[in-house]
């Protein structure tokens, strides 16, 4: 079934830890790869047709050179942005979640709706029992009070990124990653010295972290 538009929800991208990681060309490649899972049969998977999408066939599409496709998928998949099947095509996860809800959905809805109503179910408001009503009030205020999604961490260039990915981030330095230049100020190849500021910085969130 097609579809003129795609579930898309700026939070989320700007938040995921991994895509954070990638470049700018890395994450511009990844929304060009989404547009074409969308569009595909199955949805979600990477081909055009049924026929897998080379990086050949890639960089035609989005007008760049295989050599960049090349280096832009890599830094994509090293982030464990998307998966491969089997047979090696790619894919997005969330899409593929999206889309099997999708199609429980529509398979309820062409049987009347959902499943779990019995036909006769009173479908008219009821009036709630004092219990009922006190534990909405208390779920309200609990809400209210929740913490913020994300712990923010100010870098020394004046830079704020997710406490998340900066952890992510010294996570993959220690692994012998290099330093991306996302985080605000300019790339570090493993095996050179990070400035004081950053040392000081990944040493205190660390602790913190436990």
């Amino acid at each position: 079934m097609k579809l003129a538009w795609i579930k898309f929800y700026p939070a989320d991208w700007r938040a995921d830890p991994a895509l954070r990681m990638c470049s700018l060309g890395a994450r511009g490649l990844w929304m060009e790869m989404l547009c074409l899972m969308h569009e595909a049969e199955p949805r979600g998977s990477l081909l055009i047709s049924g026929k897998t999408v080379t990086p050949r066939l890639l960089a035609g599409i989005v007008s760049v050179s295989p050599d960049e496709i090349e280096h832009w998928t890599s830094e994509l998949e090293a982030a464990g942005v998307f998966s491969r099947d089997d047979d090696g095509v790619i894919y997005s996860r969330r899409m593929r979640r999206d889309e099997a809800r999708s199609e429980v959905h529509r398979a309820n809805g062409a049987k009347g709706g959902n499943p779990r109503l019995k036909p006769g179910d009173n479908l008219e408001d009821k009036p709630q029992s004092p219990d009922s009503r006190l534990q909405n009030r208390r779920a309200r205020t609990s809400a209210s009070r929740a913490e913020p999604a994300g712990e923010m961490i100010a870098l020394a260039n004046g830079v704020r990124v997710p406490k998340s990915v900066l952890l992510a981030t010294i996570d993959r330095w220690n692994a012998g990653r290099d330093w991306p230049a996302t985080l605000g100020g300019p790339p570090y190849r493993h095996g050179c010295a990070l400035p004081a500021e950053y040392l000081a910085l990944c040493a205190r969130v660390k602790d913190e972290s436990g």
